[in-house]
């Protein structure tokens, strides 16, 4: 794979990532202030997704880049490779799913289970 289709399945938990801290803080304002707030953030996000070795080393460079910026947040990336779909069933089914999933092709799963219509 090379570099450029890997960086936008790298952006995308990042992107979440963000959004869940995001979530976690309180209101607040534009400016300067907010940016504070931001750092404030405290908390714990779990992510499962399927990158392994070269792509996990990738990804755990944006998890690092994360934890500097919110040194708050634990997050906890467990790597389920090819077998995210039965992992992730089990862990939703165990009642201990992750606050993030990243599958290969998710629209695929969607579409194949029916849950579109």
């Amino acid at each position: 794979m090379t570099t450029r289709r890997i960086a936008p399945w790298i952006l995308l938990p990042a992107v979440a990532l963000a959004a869940v801290v995001a979530g976690c803080g309180g209101g607040g304002g534009a400016g300067k202030g907010a940016t504070a707030k931001a750092q404030n953030v405290s908390g714990s996000v779990s992510v499962m997704g399927i990158w392994v070795g070269e792509e996990q080393k990738s990804f755990q460079a944006v998890i690092d880049d994360f934890r500097s910026r919110f040194p708050g947040v634990k997050v906890t990336y467990t790597p389920a490779g090819n077998n995210l779909p039965t992992v992730l069933t089990t862990a939703v089914q165990g009642g201990s799913p992750p606050d993030v999933a990243v599958p290969a092709q998710p629209g695929s799963s969607i579409a194949s289970s029916g849950s579109t219509s």
